[in-house]
């Protein structure tokens, strides 16, 4: 902590003095330092949510092409599944 001068400047924070104080603001402070914020690791172009963008998805898009509010084949979130879906879910694979 020594040769860390912006570390030293976190823990005379007033807020930090505040935060270890409260063992329940503690506790979640913890808690997000250890997981991390949350990530969302989804693709778009996963549009049946397995994991993995393949052929399943191109035939997903495919099937509703020109629909209207069908979030999930809606790639680019345009509202409307059109060729710019197949194209993005195609250049993905």
């Amino acid at each position: 902590i020594k040769d860390t001068p912006d570390i030293r400047n976190f823990f005379k924070d007033p807020d930090f003095q505040t935060l270890i104080q409260d063992a329940a603001a503690l506790s979640e402070f913890v808690m997000l330092v250890r997981e991390g914020p949350s990530v969302q690791t989804r693709r778009p172009e996963d549009v049946n949510r397995d994991g993995v963008v393949n052929i399943q998805d191109l035939t997903f898009v495919s099937t509703h092409f020109g629909k209207i509010g069908k979030r999930s084949a809606d790639v680019n979130g345009d509202g409307v599944v059109n060729i710019i879906d197949l194209t993005l879910v195609a250049g993905a694979i």
